[in-house]
């Protein structure tokens, strides 16, 4: 096939795939199929598509796309490769450059993971906008197709779901043309959804993938909870770090995510995490962790520090004297000892010469080093009485009332005033997330005052008029709707019956 379209910035390849049938106005799946792989049995696959290599062959002229970069920009591998160790992951590319025949998914854990992949065809309305004014197209986004997470990563705002689904033709890759697909929903919605989109963000844009071992990720794991006062020996403090857990996330969230744990149930996702690792866990369950112990650190300094990790077998030994010299492991307490004053033990062991004085302490001065840590060990309460909550309540409820007094009339084009807008107003919003269960005052506030999507559709169209009126432009509903970014699937039944009862203008204009 020659003129074979480049994919545009964090485009799926299925999505390439069907632009490049509509470009040269080829109708029949297997035609498409024989032009690009030479090959009628190539499965149309949205996540983790096979035959690559194929396709960065048709692109050779441009030099700018081989296949193991069309594979990290313009898939979802990158959601699994860092967590699966590197042989399967290398396996797993080539499989990626030819014919899979169907292991991909198995090999990676996406098949009999908790994290299901997604279902249908989602979309985000504003960066289809954005598409439209840029490309002169809609396109497939790689962000849109995040297992467990509804929402656009960029615009933070719900996915609109379609009822057609990829699987609904094997071989078929379907383009998004907009009017060929019906709302089934929209997506729900959680703040921490907004929370956890940022680490997965940067999973997205990772430019090499780390090799981490089942042995370092056990290491890594006993090292976490061990540093934020989750462990005691070898035992690890199970029901705290649950208890923690539970709080950061909330039990709504993690039970609408498939990942809610109990405090009597043995093997969890989130026990075994932090137990000796014998199997992959999900991009989505190390990231839930990591953010509730390691919010403020980037995920490639966690990635550094894991695949740092050398696991060790320890001899214990009754005098020191023994195995080495005196001066030397007097010289290495010293320093470990400076750096737990300044930094902390966690923080001391991520930096870079902190971690080899760590490792050289736990090969060969074991004991010294467990009893020194766990004096100066920072433990994490699960509850934080220093915070009155209720003179807190009441000073954010007088904020948000302001806020809502200031924009009653508005009909600026701002985005949707929705829950997670008015958080997002008030200072240590994250915190406020968290703890809604201890501020009654801005829960009814919320309850009240979020503006619905109707309210916000109605808002649009009161701006489009606005600006149409001004140019002395005619009111067809038509123009009024593509000035406001809607169209009469994605407008809900009450706005289009308020359209239609104000008389204004008539919902069943023919040009629409």
């Amino acid at each position: 096939m020659h003129n074979f379209p480049p994919p545009h910035p964090d485009e799926l390849l299925y999505s390439t795939l069907a632009r490049a049938s509509v470009y040269h106005g080829i109708t029949s799946p297997k035609q498409l199929l024989d032009a690009v792989f030479g090959n009628r049995y190539v499965i149309a696959t949205l996540d983790l598509p096979s035959h690559i290599t194929n396709i960065a062959y048709l692109l050779r002229n441009t030099k700018q796309y081989s296949t193991d970069n069309l594979i990290r920009q313009h898939t979802l591998f990158s959601l699994y490769a860092p967590f699966v160790p590197k042989n399967i992951r290398d396996k797993a590319i080539e499989l990626m450059h030819g014919k899979t025949n169907g292991a991909l998914h198995t090999m990676l854990g996406v098949a009999a993971s908790r994290i299901k992949a997604v279902q249908n065809f989602q979309a985000c309305p504003k960066c289809i906008e954005i598409q439209l004014i840029k490309y002169g197209e809609a396109f497939w986004k790689r962000d849109w197709f995040i297992p467990n997470l509804p929402i656009c990563i960029e615009h933070g705002s719900s996915l609109s779901i379609y009822k057609e689904k990829p699987s609904d033709s094997r071989h078929h890759f379907q383009p998004f043309i907009e009017s060929h697909f019906s709302i089934e929903s929209v997506g729900s919605v959680f703040s921490q959804d907004l929370i956890i989109s940022a680490p997965i963000q940067q999973l997205l844009n990772l430019f090499s993938y780390p090799s981490i071992s089942f042995d370092q990720w056990t290491h890594f794991y006993y090292g976490l909870a061990q540093d934020s006062g989750y462990a005691r020996g070898q035992h690890i403090k199970h029901d705290q770090i649950l208890e923690l857990f539970l709080q950061y996330w909330g039990q709504e969230y993690l039970q609408a995510k498939n990942l809610l744990c109990h405090q009597n149930e043995e093997n969890s996702w989130l026990k075994n995490i932090f137990r000796k690792h014998r199997k992959s866990f999900s991009f989505f369950e190390h990231l839930l962790v990591w953010q509730t112990f390691l919010s403020r650190e980037k995920l490639e300094n966690i990635f550094h520090h894991a695949q740092h990790i050398q696991p060790v077998f320890i001899v214990k030994t009754t005098t020191i004297e023994n195995d080495l010299d005196i001066v030397k492991c007097a010289e290495y307490r010293k320093k470990w000892q400076q750096l737990v004053r300044k930094n902390g033990i966690k923080v001391s062991r991520s930096i870079s010469n902190g971690g080899a004085i760590y490792a050289w302490l736990y090969r060969h001065d074991y004991k010294w080093l467990q009893q020194y840590n766990s004096k100066h060990q920072v433990v994490r309460s699960p509850l934080n009485t220093r915070v009155d909550w209720h003179n807190r309540d009441r000073e954010y409820a007088k904020v948000l009332l302001r806020l809502a007094h200031q924009f009653k009339d508005d009909l600026s084009p701002t985005p949707r005033r929705s829950r997670n807008w008015y958080l997002m107003q008030l200072p240590q919003h994250s915190s406020i997330e968290h703890n809604l269960s201890k501020l009654p005052l801005v829960r009814c506030f919320l309850v009240k005052y979020v503006e619905s999507i109707t309210e916000y559709q109605l808002r649009r169209v009161c701006v489009a008029v606005k600006i149409l009126s001004s140019d002395f432009q005619p009111l067809h509903l038509w123009r009024v709707f593509r000035l406001a970014g809607l169209s009469k699937e994605r407008i809900t039944p009450d706005a289009a019956r308020i359209l239609k009862l104000s008389g204004f203008f008539n919902t069943h204009d023919g040009k629409n």
